[in-house]
């Protein structure tokens, strides 16, 4: 019942997302660097939730972000769609592959993975756009829009981490640990 509770609070979560990064103003310090929190929950998500399910959510996340940020030009979309689907669910599946460590409860698996899915996603997203539009130009400006990104999701990650967990007593750690006598532990 916990997962149920935590895959609709994460479809939730994953829906007010965009409208909630749109409002937060760019970070003057890292020279116009957006706080994103799609990745972040993502990686939660594959992190806390069974790979099917988080799978779910990636896709979610993934048709949310390209419908809300598909940009028409010259009758053509600039990026296009799929390519958010198809990152989420792909750094959704990496997540899920350190699951166990999660459940052993090494949540600082998620300020690891939530940068590093940060980063690529919007270095990718910079890559196809250059692509797209055959112009490519890269300076102090994108360095720090997308490495200070990556750096503000450290702070989303433990924000996500703290009012997730509270509620779930944190979905990782396995509640199925038992204290160990020393009876029991002679004879393994």
């Amino acid at each position: 019942m916990k997962l149920v509770y935590l895959t609709l609070i994460l479809l939730v979560a994953v829906f007010f997302a965009i409208p909630v990064q749109e409002s937060i103003p760019p970070v003057a310090f890292f020279l116009g660097a957006r706080v994103l929190l799609l990745p972040v929950l993502v990686c939660y998500a594959g992190l806390a939730l069974p790979l099917p399910i988080a799978l779910l959510v990636a896709v979610v996340a993934g048709v949310l972000n390209d419908i809300f940020y598909a940009v028409p030009a010259e009758g053509a979309l600039v990026l296009p769609l799929g390519v958010s689907v198809v990152f989420f669910t792909l750094a959704a599946a990496v997540s899920n592959a350190f699951r166990p460590l999660g459940q052993r409860g090494h949540g600082w698996i998620l300020f690891l993975l939530a940068p590093l899915a940060t980063g690529l996603f919007l270095l990718t997203t910079y890559g196809l756009l250059c692509i797209r539009t055959f112009h490519f130009a890269w300076g102090e400006i994108q360095t720090w829009r997308i490495f200070g990104s990556a750096i503000l999701s450290t702070g989303v990650a433990l924000g996500v981490y703290l009012i997730l967990s509270l509620p779930f007593s944190w979905p990782f750690a396995s509640n199925k640990r038992r204290k160990q006598t020393s009876y029991q532990s002679s004879y393994r």
